[in-house]
């Protein structure tokens, strides 16, 4: 089934084709286009330009025709271009200053006017004004402020910069350096080496590129260099003296001078604070930094300073001296807290400046003479200050060796096995007297072994000093006889023609002991024969002393005679026995036994 359109669709169908054939049948009103270009470029509606802009106009017809293109200019951009405005025939010329609107419209030739536009020319063409403030009149400164008042009544002022030229020379020729000069209105001269004898050249731009140019005069007054300042050396005092010192100003000169102290312990008097020179005391001792001042005419003030020591007392002396007690040699020092330390060695007591001062040194007394000598010190500080002081005498230097003396002869004998009691020594020194109780005994004597011994007596004084070596000599021997003691009867019978045999001996050394198996027997028996025999024993110790003989008699008997000679026999054996028994309660005694 066939859809119908709805009546509103062909309605609003039919007036839009009706539109359309009015719209072909009458031709749009024509358009008008502008241009414009100041000194051969193109210029920017708006912005400003120094010189005359020139404004093209162009009707563009579209699907209508140009008749005629009308313009009018006016500065509140609100004028009629299409009612009693000016046919535009070729480009317009506009050079007035400040801020221009230039209204323009075309017209077909059926008389109808396109649409209305409106450009805005901006024109300045007049530099900004600069007026110049520095010090005419020229005095001295340190610091002189040099200003300019740019003002500009068309486009305002873009920037202001400034150089410091050698000449007066300030203009366009300076435009390169003026480029990347300082941007500001004012300047600061305040360097004597940059800006002495200089101009300073300004220039001000505004927005339409239009320059200035302004110069200030010559720079001759400025001085920021202070005054070169010398207070004079560092001193070292105890009463008033001058102290010298010096200023000079290159460039304003100097205007005045001051004298001040800029630290110590009390105050201080100036003779004449304000000059260059001034005489000067303090009023308690101790370190000051004294500083003079000097102020040129452009307002620089220079210092220097100087160190003052005022000291009224001399530095004290310390003596080290040394002990009293006996040395070989004696050290004496001694030591000032500041100041010179020069020394005299005298035997007297007088200490001052009639004696002849040397060299301050450590000094060594090492000799005796020097006992009693004084050293008499002498300090002179840098103020002028002067003391002296006397040590104490020298005393207690001994370089004399004591000496030893032996009791007793140095060369001893003793027996072997017996006891041995050193006499010993004494000593004696000029100093310390008698110093027997410091003697050293270096050696022993075993009288348990044969030889020769050596006893070294040593002694040392309270100085050091050491005496010669005194040696002793003990010589352990052994010269006691051994002893030979028969086992058995002295007398021994016999019957004849009987075997006899012989009972045998011992022998005993005080030094070697049992030395039996040393005896030598001989014997004459003869059994076979009666008659009267011997038999004798010898022994000698390891030393050679050789032991009285003994013998034995031996009866070779025959019947009665036989018994009579063995009671003969027992009464020697006897006799034997008791000699034997006394001659050991000898040798105890002699040993410290009984």
């Amino acid at each position: 089934m066939e859809q119908k359109q709805p009546i509103c669709h062909d309605f609003f169908k039919y007036a839009l084709s009706i539109l359309l054939l009015i719209s072909l049948s009458y031709p749009a009103d024509p358009l008008t286009t502008s241009g414009a270009a100041a000194n051969g470029s193109a210029y920017s509606f708006g912005a400003w330009s120094p010189s005359t802009v020139s404004v093209t106009l162009a009707c563009v017809a579209g699907s209508s025709d140009c008749a005629n293109t009308s313009y009018c200019m006016d500065t509140a951009n609100a004028c009629d271009p299409t009612s009693g405005g000016t046919q535009y025939l070729s480009p317009v010329n506009i050079s007035t200053e400040g801020v221009s609107y230039v209204r323009y419209a075309s017209a077909n030739s059926t008389g109808g006017w396109g649409d209305t536009g409106s450009i805005t020319i901006r024109i300045d063409s007049i530099a900004p004004a600069i007026s110049i403030s520095d010090d005419a009149s020229g005095s001295w400164t340190r610091n002189d402020t040099i200003s300019v008042g740019v003002s500009d009544g068309g486009s305002g002022v873009l920037n202001t910069t400034w150089i410091a030229r050698p000449d007066s020379a300030c203009g366009q020729s300076q435009d390169g350096a003026l480029d990347s000069g300082t941007n500001s209105t004012s300047m600061q001269a305040d360097s004597d080496s940059l800006y002495q004898g200089r101009y300073i050249c300004f220039r001000a731009i505004d927005a339409a590129g239009n320059r200035n140019y302004a110069v200030s005069s010559q720079i001759t007054r400025l001085d920021t260099t202070a005054p070169t300042v010398n207070s004079g050396e560092d001193r070292a005092a105890n009463s008033p003296f001058t102290q010298n010192g010096a200023a000079s100003d290159s460039g304003s000169g100097l205007s005045s001078h001051f004298w001040s102290v800029a630290s110590g312990p009390g105050s201080v008097s100036f003779s004449s604070q304000s000059s260059q020179s001034t005489a000067l005391s303090a009023n308690t001792d101790g370190t000051y930094m004294i500083t003079l001042s000097a102020t040129d005419a452009a307002g620089n003030t220079g210092s220097d300073s100087f160190t003052l020591s005022w000291i009224t007392s001399a530095p004290a002396i310390t003596i080290s001296s040394p002990p009293t007690s006996p040395a070989q040699s004696k050290i004496i020092s001694a030591s000032v807290p500041s100041g010179t330390l020069t020394m005299a060695v005298t035997a007297g007591t007088v200490c001052d400046s009639t004696l002849s001062f040397g060299t301050y040194s450590t000094l060594v007394f090492s000799s005796e003479a020097d006992n009693g000598k004084r050293v008499c010190y002498k300090v002179a500080d840098s103020a002028g200050n002067t003391a002296y002081l006397l040590s104490g005498a020298i005393s207690g230097i001994d370089t004399t060796r004591p000496a030893i003396s032996l009791n007793g002869n140095p060369q001893v004998a003793v027996e072997a096995n017996s006891n041995y009691t050193d006499a010993g020594a004494t000593a004696a020194d000029s100093l310390d007297g008698n110093i027997s109780s410091r003697i050293t005994v270096n050696g022993t004597v075993n009288t348990g072994k044969v030889g020769a011994y050596t006893l070294k007596y040593d002694v040392t004084d309270a100085a050091g000093n050491k005496a010669a070596q005194l040696v002793r000599t003990v010589t352990v021997a052994d010269s006691a006889k051994p002893v030979i003691t028969l086992l058995g009867n002295s007398t021994a019978t016999i019957e004849i023609r009987t075997d006899y045999v012989d009972a045998g001996a011992t022998a005993f050394d005080g030094y070697d002991g049992d030395i039996t198996t040393r005896i030598i027997a001989n014997s004459t028996v003869n059994p076979e024969t009666a008659g009267t025999y011997s038999v004798t024993y010898d022994v000698t110790d390891a030393a050679g002393n050789r032991a009285d003989r003994v013998s034995r008699t031996v009866i070779v008997a025959d019947g009665m005679l036989g018994l009579i000679g063995a009671a003969f026999a027992a009464f020697l054996a006897i006799a034997a026995l008791a000699g034997i028994a006394a001659y050991f309660l000898f040798i105890r005694k002699k040993r410290g036994g009984l």
